[in-house]
């Protein structure tokens, strides 16, 4: 996906790191097999967003754009 969008001049990049596991009382084990890589597409005023184009990883969930000002 990452090298996809650079064809057609979207930035990208790819990250490493660990796929969310299964917790026991609120404590997570991450082992080898959670490892995983996922691309991060640019959107100028949005930044970098993540995408999950892995099929047995479950869609991303984002969070819904606060309407509240920060003090």
């Amino acid at each position: 996906m990452a090298v996809l969008a650079r064809e057609v001049g979207i930035p990208a990049r790819v990250v490493s790191g660990y796929a969310q596991s299964d917790s026991t009382q609120g404590v997570f084990h991450i082992i080898e097999g959670n490892a995983h890589s996922w691309p991060e597409l640019y959107f100028g005023n949005l930044g970098w967003i993540q995408f999950e184009p892995t099929a047995s990883k479950p869609i991303i969930v984002r969070p819904a754009k606060s309407t509240q000002i920060a003090d």
